[in-house]
């Protein structure tokens, strides 16, 4: 457990950090000390009521993740950093629901994977990009199922398009 601190209008609130692993990986709870009983939840902290932002941090200090929240749900941009503070990822939140961009970073920095989403799943396209910046394959979704997907070839040149349509696939090879 870990006590951190969470601006909140004009003052400050401590909360009370418990985390633990399962096989989903790592989950994390907030919980108030100023609220008491079994009712306290994270949406109902003063220090989460309107718009902040917390930050958690990786056992040597620095941030590993810096989430906005508005009335104790993530909304705007969260952000994930590795333990030498480089820039890993970036989701887009409205009212604790994914909704726009998600990117993920290699360790020059440079996108690996970006994917849009509209109400939590995912709508548009999906790319996933070589080291160079071509695109290795994208896949385009509608409202979270697939409906078209392409590969490259190294050189970035197309490989194969697979599209579903109304009550077939259709595959193109180049």
């Amino acid at each position: 457990q870990q006590l951190f601190t969470v601006p909140a209008a004009g003052a400050s609130e401590q909360l009370l950090e418990r985390t633990e692993h399962n096989a989903e990986g790592l989950l994390l709870d907030l919980e108030c000390p100023s609220m008491s009983g079994t009712d306290a939840q994270p949406n109902r902290c003063p220090a989460l009521a309107g718009k902040t932002s917390i930050t958690l941090h990786h056992p040597n200090g620095k941030p590993s993740q810096v989430m906005s929240l508005k009335n104790g749900l993530l909304d705007g941009e969260s952000k994930d950093f590795d333990d030498k503070s480089a820039l890993i990822g970036i989701d887009t939140f409205k009212a604790g629901k994914r909704e726009g961009l998600l990117r993920r970073f290699n360790k020059e920095g440079k996108p690996y994977l970006e994917a849009h989403f509209a109400q939590d799943v995912l709508d548009g396209a999906a790319q996933c990009f070589q080291d160079d910046g071509t695109v290795c394959f994208d896949i385009t979704w509608q409202k979270g199922v697939p409906v078209r997907q392409r590969t490259y070839f190294l050189n970035g040149q197309p490989r194969a398009d697979v599209r579903a349509e109304e009550d077939h696939v259709k595959v193109s090879s180049f």
